[in-house]
């Protein structure tokens, strides 16, 4: 038994690497890659124009400079300028982390759970299709940030049980590298330290402050870069721009979809361009027509005074009106927003309708995305309630903090599937932990009759 708990890691870390190399090879996505807003940076990044990015065909003469975090598009560039094969490369990378990941999530269950949680976690996650899919296939930084989340969850724990500072320095390390894809998690830190005070960590303050000011470091020759551009201090500008998204009347709460109703209703019934309504094109098969109605769609989805105002209006003027915008609406329809918010919820943790309602997910297929969808919450809730039952009901609390943070961020902005891709790991490792709970519950039970 010793023997086998010994390879435990490595049979995880290879089931993980063999399903994702499979997919790697099927898939092939490498060959016709849709790099979207990444690819047109790092592209630019290598022609010398920095880290410009044209709005989606809105600022074609003063691109934007700041519109996405950099980590993603740098990389990009990297393997683009040094790789025969970058797509391909970089696609490798990506598949490494994945079954990386698969391995951080068995010792995160191992650690506060116990051996079987942990391993069950893990093979979970090396098979769950979501993450081999997405790590072979798409060209988004998701599964480099589903990794660095599962590095911070893993450093957390060990500055809980270890005095060695290594581990704050570590941490602060990886959340600014984080916060270089992902902003959003350097507020995350708050819910660390909380977590930390809880579980009574000693030497709290210390390790706050090294993990407070190695973030600040790795966060700084960006923030400067960007106050020499903007005079703001800065990661990205693209967060006004998701936040008025996910706040604005015509809305539907899923990524760029506009309520045809709503939206001719906010324009005063005005003539409008109906094909901002159709299905969003096949960016593969037909790029132009992807680009025209991206242009058109973007446009659209401003608020009028700043579209109409878009070529002259400084990055960060834009990324402040948006946020502005939002707000205004918000404090204006308080009760849409609290409605709008649980829809949002239950989009992350029950059902999310399909973008643009594909004919993907329509018919035979359109249970299969359910279930796959909707299956782990009940599991969850009921790992939730049962942990907190128990003595250690501290430890597990750090994975309900990652679960709350990114839904209480994503209820106040627009869901896309891949937001909730964040924290699945934790909800597969906290439903691990309930399917394990059952067994024994169900065992015990059969042992007396």
């Amino acid at each position: 038994m010793s023997s086998l708990t010994n390879k435990t890691p490595f049979i995880i870390f290879f089931i993980a690497l063999l399903l994702r190399s499979i997919a790697l090879i099927l898939f092939q996505t490498w060959t016709n890659p849709n790099t979207l807003e990444y690819g047109q940076m790092a592209e630019n990044i290598l022609l010398g124009k920095g880290l410009s990015f044209d709005f989606y065909g809105l600022r074609e003469i003063h691109p934007f400079r700041s519109f996405m975090p950099p980590l993603y598009p740098f990389l990009m560039a990297f393997f683009i300028a040094h790789f025969p094969e970058p797509y391909l490369s970089l696609l490798i990378i990506q598949t490494i982390l994945s079954s990386l990941t698969a391995l951080n999530i068995y010792y995160t269950g191992l650690w506060l759970f116990g051996r079987k949680t942990g391993l069950i976690a893990g093979i979970g996650v090396a098979i769950y299709p979501v993450f081999i899919i997405s790590s072979t296939s798409s060209f988004y930084p998701v599964t480099i940030d589903i990794f660095l989340i599962s590095l911070i969850v893993l450093l957390a724990i060990k500055i809980k049980e270890s005095e060695n500072l290594v581990y704050p320095f570590a941490a602060g390390i990886i959340i600014g590298i984080s916060g270089l894809s992902i902003p959003q998690i350097i507020a995350f830190y708050p819910f660390i330290i909380l977590w930390l005070f809880i579980s009574k960590t000693p030497f709290i303050l210390r390790k706050s402050a090294i993990i407070a000011i190695m973030t600040v470091l790795m966060l700084s020759p960006w923030l400067i870069r960007n106050y020499s551009i903007h005079s703001k201090f800065l990661i990205s500008t693209n967060g006004g721009f998701n936040f008025w998204l996910g706040n604005n009347p015509f809305t539907t709460g899923i990524g760029w979809e506009i309520d045809e109703k709503a939206y001719r209703l906010y324009t005063s019934n005005q003539p409008v361009d109906n094909s901002i309504f159709a299905e969003v094109p096949d960016r593969t098969l037909y790029p132009d027509a992807f680009k025209s109605f991206l242009k058109k769609r973007t446009n659209a989805s401003l608020p009028k005074e700043v579209a109409e105002n878009i070529p002259n209006l400084s990055e960060a003027n834009i990324d402040s009106l948006l946020f502005k915008a939002g707000l205004k609406y918000i404090v204006e329809n308080p009760s849409a927003y609290i409605k709008r918010s649980f829809k949002k919820i239950s989009y992350l943790m029950i059902y999310r309708p399909p973008e643009g309602r594909k004919a993907t997910f329509a018919g035979r297929f359109s249970l299969l995305y359910v279930i796959h969808y909707m299956f782990l919450t009940p599991l969850v809730l009921g790992g939730i309630v049962i942990s907190m039952l128990q003595k250690n009901w501290k430890d597990p609390l750090l994975l309900y903090f990652v679960m709350i943070f990114f839904v209480m961020v994503y209820m106040n902005f627009f869901v896309l599937s891949r937001y909730r891709w964040l924290f699945e790991p934790y909800m597969i490792a906290v439903a691990s932990f309930f399917i394990i709970f059952l067994y024994r519950t169900a065992r015990s039970y059969c042992k007396t009759f």
